[in-house]
Formats: C-alpha cells, structure tokens, sequence
C-alpha cells in the first residue's frame, strides 16, 4: 500500500494530542509520551498510537471507494476525500479517548473489548455513513457551504 510507506509519525502526533484533550475533558489523567511511536500513558497502560490509530486504513478505503464513484465529477470525489480526512481526523480521538476512557473508569478487560469492537464497526460505520451523505447530500451540502464564501 501506498499509504504504508508515508511517514505518518506527525499524522500520529496529532491524533495522539487531540485524544489527549479529549482525555483531559473527561477527567482521565494521562500522559504523552513520544518515542518510536507516540503514545498515551493511562493508569500505567501505555497505549501506542500507531498507523491504525491515526487512520491510514480509513483514509485508504474511504479515498479508494470515492475515486472509485464513476458517476460523480472528479472535483465532487476530490471533495468528498477532503470531506472524509476531516471525518477521521475528528472520529480516531473521540475512538482512542473512549477506550482509554473505559479502562480508566472500568476496567481494561473492558477498555479491550471495546478497543475490539469498538474499532472494527465503528470503522464500517463510518465509512458507510460518510459515503452515504456524500453520495446523496452532496449537492445540498456544497450549496450550503457556497452561503459562506
């Protein structure tokens, strides 16, 4: 993959610090450490922040399926793209802060579990939902965004 070559070691950086505000927003005490792969320190787990945290596999994906979109203008799947960056950027923290928040207030048998589970549908979930409103919204989302040129 093309993707797996790229240095994503700033891309992580800034997943790992967006996660960890979401982390101080709730309450959960943690630190950032930054070695061979950043990482967040809770309760003595060290949680790495790798490619699959900062969302290589969705942007993959979600890029390939857009471009794959025949029936759509390129700058319509180009956007769309743009679109789907801003989605993962925001849905990876909310994903990591949510574990680390489970095995914070719980237990991390739990934080594990939803790490699992959590990870793979709301993968799916995502990707489904973002290209259902981009293939069918966009026309009035675009017009909507005009309003504020």
């Amino acid at each position: 993959m093309i993707i797996s070559s790229i240095d994503l070691y700033p891309l992580k950086s800034l997943i790992t610090q967006l996660s960890g505000s979401l982390l101080s927003i709730i309450g959960v005490q943690h630190s950032i450490v930054y070695g061979v792969e950043p990482a967040i320190v809770v309760g003595g787990v060290q949680a790495q922040i790798g490619n699959l945290c900062a969302g290589d596999i969705e942007i993959a994906l979600m890029s390939a399926i857009l471009l794959a979109t025949w029936d759509r203008p390129i700058k319509q799947r180009l956007w769309g793209i743009v679109g789907g960056l801003l989605v993962v950027f925001i849905t990876n923290p909310i994903r990591i802060a949510t574990v680390l928040g489970v095995g914070y207030y719980t237990d991390w048998v739990w934080a594990n579990f939803t790490h699992d589970v959590l990870f793979r549908l709301t993968l799916i979930i995502i990707i489904v939902l973002y290209y259902f409103v981009w293939y069918v919204k966009y026309d009035q989302i675009a017009s909507w965004l005009r309003r504020f040129r």
